[in-house]
């Protein structure tokens, strides 16, 4: 009768854990669900869908640990064309690696967790990038060789820093916020004679 007791109790434990685990997993898939809708190309202004609707597109939203991506675009004939990619991962351990080539080319990377890191490397002409990370441990290493170019940096957290060479015939637009603890700020700025 104890044997009988004991598996039935083993039983009713192990229904009781597999069921929770269930709803943990349906709980966790409604909010990547959620975060999808929310973050999603939706997010993109109409102008910019509109213009570049025959553009390269890469637009990826990762939620977990370990989240990496690496896109590389390379459209550099048709001047109206270009490349978009809108890239949003939350968690921890984040990595992007960015390369575009070619004109119109936007580039969007939001970043929330620890251990955030961004390294971007943009070639062409009507260039805008931006790049917002919050969290710990942020790291954006961005190289520009572009001409009428607008690009955006936020970081929002602890040991932040920012590396930039740009090379271009003509003054860049950019706008650059960090707010946090240990912030270093390196922004090389060139001209390429013709």
């Amino acid at each position: 009768m104890k044997k009988l007791v004991l598996i039935v109790f083993c039983l009713i434990s192990w229904t009781i854990t597999a069921n929770a685990q269930q709803r943990e997993s349906n709980d966790s898939q409604r909010a990547e669900q959620a975060l999808a809708e929310q973050l999603g190309p939706e997010r993109l202004p109409l102008d910019v869908l509109t213009a570049l609707s025959d553009a390269n597109r890469a637009i990826l939203v990762q939620e977990g640990n370990q989240n990496a991506a690496s896109i590389q675009q390379m459209r550099t004939s048709g001047a109206s064309l270009g490349n978009l990619v809108n890239l949003v991962q939350v968690g921890s351990g984040n990595a992007a690696t960015i390369e575009q080539a070619g004109a119109a080319t936007r580039t969007s990377v939001e970043q929330y967790g620890t251990n955030n890191w961004v390294e971007s490397d943009i070639n062409g002409l009507n260039t805008e990038s931006q790049i917002r990370q919050t969290g710990a441990n942020n790291r954006v290493e961005q190289d520009l060789d572009v001409d009428n170019r607008r690009y955006t940096v936020e970081q929002t957290g602890r040991n932040n820093q920012l590396i930039q060479r740009e090379n271009g015939t003509t003054t860049p637009g950019y706008e650059v916020q960090m707010r946090g603890n240990g912030i270093r700020i390196i922004i090389e700025q060139g001209r390429v004679l013709p």
